[in-house]
This record gives structure tokens, C-alpha cells and sequence, in this order.
């Protein structure tokens, strides 16, 4: 397997509009729609979160407008759009690695040259 090399480049937005993007070096990501067949499950009781009212952010405007908010009123936690990156000619991983961002992370775009790296070394497809 050749050496991974000027993957930083790809420090970039990649779009989750799109099915399929090229990446170059070999890589490509395909994009994928997942839905919830059981977004009822997120259903909680006011009672269940505990203190959550009554802690520090309680004063915060956003906070209160989410949390009044039940979870499967959040679209996102029903539908959303996801990659996985993979070497070019593999339309379907055998085995993937799933690289997980911080909860304040917007984009992917730091994380796609580690998640090409992992493809590239091991031959594996990375979701992200």
C-alpha cells in the first residue's frame, strides 16, 4: 500500500447533499440518509432528566427552548445525512471504523485527513 502522503489537503466541507463525492487520493465518500423507524424510544418524562431545570443554564434562553422541546420533536434526531469514506472501486465496506467528533465540532472538515489515513492503512471504510 502506497504511503499516505499531502492527505492535509483534504481539510476541507464536504458536502451531505451530494450521494457520492470524489476526494481524490484515491478516496471518495458516499453519503447516506439514515431515518428512524423508532424515534419513540427518544420519548422522556420531564422527571426523567432530573435537575436540568434548575442548573446553571437554566437562565439560557436556547437551553430552555430545547429542553421544553421533546426528542423526537428534534428533526435531527430522527433523520440526518452521514459519510463514509472509502477507497476508490469499493462500493461497499466489509468492516468499518467510526471516528466520532467533540459535541462542539460543526464540520468534518479536521477530521477527514485522519479519516483518510484510517482508510488508506487499513483498507477499511471510515464513517463519520
Amino acid at each position: 500500500m502506497p504511503e499516505c502522503t499531502n492527505l492535509a489537503d483534504l481539510r476541507r466541507d464536504i458536502s451531505l447533499d451530494l450521494d457520492q463525492i470524489d476526494l481524490g487520493h484515491d478516496l471518495y465518500a458516499r453519503n447516506f440518509t439514515f431515518v428512524s423507524q423508532s424515534h419513540d424510544l427518544l420519548t422522556k418524562s420531564d422527571s426523567s432528566l432530573g435537575d436540568l431545570k434548575t442548573g446553571p443554564t437554566a437562565s439560557d434562553p436556547a437551553f430552555n427552548s430545547l429542553y421544553h422541546l421533546p426528542d423526537e420533536a428534534i428533526s435531527e434526531n430522527r433523520v440526518f445525512r452521514y459519510h463514509v469514506i472509502l477507497p476508490q472501486g469499493v462500493s461497499r465496506a466489509e468492516s468499518l471504523i467510526i471516528l466520532i467528533h467533540g459535541f462542539n465540532e460543526r464540520t468534518w472538515g479536521k477530521y477527514l485527513p485522519w479519516a483518510a489515513h484510517l482508510v488508506k492503512k487499513t483498507g477499511q471504510g471510515v464513517l463519520l
